[in-house]
């Protein structure tokens, strides 16, 4: 049973949002942070198709790319003032 515990565990901590908010608020980051898709496939080292389709509301994001890109754009801010 511990393992079936453990796959829980893992499960909520990469879950998935699926709806059109986020990939509303995928292309909204990416803007902000001045990121093609391509490059910010590049910085967040997954697949450009991924982000493409994440954009396109073609797959659910994950919520750990959305910190992610969250995160990058926090951290253009500090170095662009």
């Amino acid at each position: 049973m511990v393992a079936d515990e453990d796959a829980a565990d893992v499960l909520a901590m990469t879950a998935h949002y699926a709806n059109p908010a986020n990939a509303f608020r995928v292309r909204e980051l990416l803007l902000q942070a001045d990121l093609t898709e391509q490059a910010a496939a590049r910085e967040l080292e997954i697949d450009e198709g991924a982000v493409r389709r994440y954009c396109a509301g073609q797959e659910p994001v994950p919520r750990l790319v959305l910190l992610a890109l969250e995160r990058l754009v926090g951290m253009r801010r500090i170095v662009t003032g």
